[in-house]
This record gives C-alpha cells, sequence and structure tokens, in this order.
C-alpha cells in the first residue's frame, strides 16, 4: 500500500528537478525479500501481486519486474514458517511454476497461484490500454481497478477480495454506459491449485452483483 506514496515522492522529486514527466519510473523486484516463506507461494502473494501491479501502472510506472519464475523441485529451501503467516504450502520458494524431473524427463508440473494470477492479469489487460484504480467505498477489503482500450469498446474490472474468512457481495453500476447483456466473469480464488473458472452474469436494472469468495480474484469482460 506504500507504493504509491512511493511513486508520488520520485515524481515530486523529478519535477523539482526540472525533469517533469520525461523520465520514466521502472519498479524492479517486487517480491524479492531475504528469504522466501510458506506466503510465497500462496493466494495471497497473488492478490499481493495484482494490487501491487494495479497500484504501479495506476500511477504510471512503464514497467513491473516481479521477482520469481520457474524453480526445480530440487531448489526448495527452509524459509519464513512463521504462524503469523497466511499459507497451507510449506514451500519456501520464489516461484509461480515448479518442475519435478524423473531422470531427464519432466515428471510433474505445479502451478502456483502466482502463475494464476499472471492469467488473470493477462484477461484483465492488454497493451496500450488505461488502467484506473476504482474507489469502494463500501467495503475496505475489496480492491478494484477497471482497465479500457482508448481507441475501442473494450472494458475489464478487476476485483480482489482480500478477506481471509468472509465472503463478500459486490454491486457495480456503471453509469453513463449500457451494459451487454451478459458478462463473461473469471474467478480465481484460495482453493488448492485450481485453475481459473468461467461463467457469465446477467445485470439486473444496469447493476452488475456477484458474491466474492474470501481471499478470490474476478475479472470482469464488460
Amino acid at each position: 500500500y506504500q507504493l504509491p506514496m512511493v511513486i508520488d515522492k520520485i515524481r515530486t522529486d523529478f519535477m523539482d528537478a526540472n525533469l517533469g514527466q520525461r523520465v520514466p519510473i521502472y519498479i524492479l523486484e517486487i517480491n524479492n525479500a531475504e528469504r522466501a516463506s510458506k506466503q510465497t507461494v500462496n493466494i495471497y502473494n497473488a492478490l499481493f501481486l495484482l494490487e501491487a501491479w494495479g497500484r504501479a501502472v495506476n500511477k504510471g510506472v512503464q514497467a513491473f519486474a516481479w521477482w520469481g519464475g520457474t524453480v526445480f523441485d530440487t531448489q526448495r529451501v527452509t524459509g519464513n514458517s512463521s504462524s503469523t503467516l497466511y499459507g497451507y504450502n510449506r514451500e519456501h520458494i520464489f516461484a509461480a511454476i515448479k518442475v519435478s524431473y524423473s531422470g531427464c524427463q519432466t515428471s510433474s508440473t505445479t502451478y502456483y497461484p502466482i502463475y494464476y494470477a499472471l492469467t488473470m492479469l493477462k484477461q484483465f489487460a492488454r497493451p496500450n490500454w488505461n488502467v484506473k484504480s476504482i474507489y469502494v467505498p463500501d467495503n475496505p477489503l475489496i480492491s478494484a481497478f477497471l482497465a479500457y482500450n482508448p481507441n475501442g469498446p473494450e472494458k475489464r474490472i478487476l476485483l480482489l477480495n482480500w478477506a481471509r474468512s468472509t465472503s463478500i457481495n459486490v454491486n457495480i453500476t456503471v453509469s453513463g454506459a449500457s451494459l451487454p447483456y451478459q458478462i463473461r466473469s473469471t474467478v480465481y480464488d484460495d482453493y488448492y491449485y485450481l485453475s481459473p473458472t468461467s461463467k457469465t452474469i446477467t445485470p439486473t436494472s444496469g447493476t452488475i452483483s456477484l458474491t466474492m469468495d474470501p481471499h478470490s480474484v474476478v475479472v470482469l469482460e464488460l
């Protein structure tokens, strides 16, 4: 949550140095820490990735690098298993994908929540689209972002439910635009290593209504 304030401070420093908007801002090595924990390969970190990316892009950041990629099963290390950290997975790695080998052949591939968060991000926005943060006054545990094509009709809404054990009802009203008869909704939640699922939502009287499960991500295609 401090990322927007840091970006604003950097921009203020640039303005004071008469650099204006000419110097791009790159956010590098997000997710890097002294050591991995059970939280780094769980849904909470997936929510953090989407929240951090949305807030950074909303502030005009031109590059956002996430620390972690593909690892092999032999690269596990002992990390932080503190009871204060949320997470059901006891592996301590910075990764979106883990590959296991038997001999010289791939025997299995594990996709962590970070991987699915990236697939949701790809579905949410496209290159050259605009991304804006949406203020949610009714519930501070819901984060919302809007992505839209400035040269076309495409719009997407990204919703994050940070509540650990509470489902939250969400109602969205779009002003000044008509909604399609049906809206595609893609959901990723806190089930162990299950991929995102899709369904359609039919708006009622110009309002999109849905219930978000605890620790879940939803992308709406308007």
